[in-house]
């Protein structure tokens, strides 16, 4: 995987890795699952049954900026 290759290359371990690379993420934290679950919930509700064909992203905003160039971009 792509934190794997920043691992090695930056000799690294793989959770220091996780960390430079959630550092860029607008949420500046990693997601917690219970998050994923409440959207996953809301999406079987009924508030969201005129939603259709809809992507939402649940990332912390990290789709909204290329966090896997930032992360190589300040490589050193």
């Amino acid at each position: 995987t792509a934190l794997m290759m920043v691992a090695e290359q930056r000799d690294i371990s793989l959770e220091a890795a996780y960390d430079a690379a959630t550092q860029y993420v607008p949420a500046r934290r990693p997601g917690d699952p219970s998050e994923v679950a409440s959207v996953i919930s809301f999406l079987l509700s009924q508030g969201a049954s005129y939603l259709t064909g809809a992507i939402i992203p649940i990332d912390g905003g990290a789709s909204a900026v290329d966090v896997a160039a930032l992360l190589y971009e300040n490589d050193h």
